[in-house]
C-alpha cells in the first residue's frame, strides 16, 4: 500500500508541476502597447498596418492562437470599417457583368474583391464569384471548355 502511496503522490507532483508550466505559458504579458483602432483614414494606414503587424509578430503568443490573432485584427477596426467589408463583400456577390465588356467587368471584380480583402481568398472562390458575374453567353462559352484552370490568375488569362 505504501508503494501504491507513493506512486500516487510522485504522479500527483508531476501533474502540479505540469499545471504550473502550462499557467506560466499562459500567462505571457504583452511587450507592445495596443495600436489605436483603424478608422479608415489612408494617411493612418501607413501606420496602423505596421503597428498591427509588429503587434502580431511580438505579441503572438500572449495574444495565442491564429484565431485569436485574427479576431484581434478585426477588433481593431472601427465598426464603420468592419462594416465596408461586410458591404463589399455583398457587392461582390451580387455584381453582374451585363452588358459591360469582359475587360470592364474584370476591372470592377478587381476593385470589389480588393475593397472586400479577398486577395487572400483561396482561388476557387475568386473564380466561383467571378463565374457566377459573368454574362450567360460567356458562361455558356466555359462550360464548354473540358477543362478549366484552377489557379485564379490562369483562369482570368482563359476567359
Amino acid at each position: 500500500m505504501d508503494t501504491f502511496q507513493t506512486q500516487v503522490q510522485r504522479e500527483f507532483d508531476g501533474l502540479r508541476a505540469e499545471i504550473t508550466t502550462l499557467q506560466a505559458k499562459n500567462t505571457q504579458k504583452s511587450k507592445l502597447p495596443d495600436p489605436e483602432k483603424f478608422a479608415g483614414s489612408t494617411y493612418k494606414f501607413d501606420t496602423w498596418l505596421p503597428s498591427i503587424k509588429a503587434k502580431l509578430r511580438i505579441d503572438g503568443p500572449a495574444i495565442r492562437d491564429s484565431i485569436a490573432q485574427f479576431y484581434y485584427v478585426y477588433l481593431n477596426l472601427e465598426s464603420s470599417i468592419q462594416l465596408m467589408q461586410l458591404e463589399a463583400k455583398d457587392r461582390l456577390y451580387a455584381l453582374r457583368q451585363g452588358n459591360d465588356s469582359l475587360p470592364a467587368y474584370n476591372a470592377k471584380f478587381e476593385c470589389t474583391l480588393y475593397e472586400a480583402n479577398g486577395q487572400s481568398w483561396p482561388d476557387i472562390n475568386k473564380i466561383s464569384s467571378f463565374r457566377n458575374g459573368l454574362n450567360s453567353a460567356i458562361r455558356s462559352r466555359l462550360a464548354q471548355q473540358l477543362v478549366l484552370p484552377r489557379i485564379y490568375t490562369d483562369f482570368l488569362r482563359t476567359v
